[in-house]
This record gives structure tokens, C-alpha cells and sequence, in this order.
């Protein structure tokens, strides 16, 4: 199966990849859990600059400028940082690879701050794209975050 890349632009970029075609008839079969996508050990080691695709970043630079220090809180390599967007009511999240430097902005409209753990690659996002609010389930794969399912 080839590789769909979506570009979603709210603000900024967010490159999102998703393995089917159909990714959007994506249902949970099973709700996914955090400890069904372990990540290795929690990265400690030096953090290079920071480095990106070429969006604008002027922002975010307070929370890039945190992220840059911040403990790890999402997938043992990244630091994830939210702010309100200018909808009231939602937010958006950034994530800076600690291990790289390599920062992926995501411009989603999230009802509310995603669920992650620094111990596994699994990101929830419940979105305010329909009428109705859903959580749907992504996890991470070489600075990309790859569709897992919608909840229905």
C-alpha cells in the first residue's frame, strides 16, 4: 500500500501520514491504549538546535523556547507544548524531537489538550472537525504521525 500525506494548514503545517487510502472509514475496532504502542527508553541526552520544515514558527516561540528545556512528555524523544488557538475553546499542540531538534507543528484544532504519554507513541486528539466531538488515535513514526483509528 503506498503512503497517503496529508498537509492539514490551520495556522501552520502538520504533516500527518495515513497507510490506507480510506483512512478516514478508519474505525476502532478496539479503543487503543497507551500500553499497546511502547516507545524505547525516555531519551536524556544532548539536544541539538532546533531544525524543522519551513513554516513559521513566530507564534510559538515562547513554547519552542520552553520546549527546548522541558522534561519529555510524549514518546520518549519529543516534547509536546499546547496554546489556545484563536477559536475560542480549542488548542494546538507542537512537538520538538528532543533527539533531533526537529520540531513538527500541528496545526490541528483540538477541542482540548491531547492525550499522551512519555512512554509510548500513541497521541489522542479529540477534534472538533464535525458537528460532533471524536477521539481519534495517531501515533508517531520518524517525526510523522500516522492515522491509527477514529473512535465512532
Amino acid at each position: 500500500m503506498g503512503t497517503l500525506v496529508l498537509i492539514i494548514s490551520v495556522v501552520s503545517l502538520a504533516v500527518i501520514t495515513h497507510q490506507a487510502p480510506g483512512w478516514r472509514n478508519a474505525s476502532c475496532n478496539k479503543i487503543p491504549e497507551f500500553s499497546d504502542f511502547p516507545t524505547e527508553k525516555i531519551f536524556t541526552g544532548f539536544r541539538p538546535s532546533i531544525s524543522g520544515p519551513a513554516f513559521d514558527l513566530s507564534d510559538w516561540k515562547k513554547e519552542l523556547t520552553a520546549a527546548t528545556t522541558s522534561a519529555i512528555n510524549y514518546a520518549s524523544d519529543y516534547v509536546v507544548k499546547t496554546k489556545p488557538c484563536q477559536k475560542s475553546g480549542c488548542v494546538q499542540h507542537l512537538m520538538l524531537n528532543a533527539k533531533t531538534g526537529y520540531v513538527i507543528n500541528i496545526g490541528l484544532y483540538a477541542k482540548k489538550e491531547a492525550e499522551f504519554r512519555p512512554d509510548s507513541s500513541l497521541f489522542v486528539v479529540e477534534t472538533t472537525a464535525t458537528t460532533s466531538a471524536q477521539r481519534t488515535f495517531y501515533k508517531i513514526t520518524d517525526n510523522k504521525m500516522e492515522l491509527v483509528c477514529v473512535e465512532k
